[in-house]
């Protein structure tokens, strides 16, 4: 499932799917989003997003 497709879903429901509150998901991708974007740097870019990074930790 990826975040597109709960991103929408009421507080109540996408906390049982991910484990934490949707502003704590906003906080940690926030965190992460330096860290993982890699524009114009050697190699390949990612095919997924930041949220689903996060998702799939």
């Amino acid at each position: 499932m990826s975040y597109e497709q709960i991103k929408d879903l009421p507080p109540p429901e996408f906390k049982r799917l991910c484990g934490v509150h949707i502003a704590t998901f906003g906080r940690m991708v926030e965190v992460l989003k330096p860290e993982l974007v890699r524009t114009g740097k050697k190699g390949g870019q990612p095919k997924l997003s930041v949220e689903d990074h996060l998702l799939i930790a």
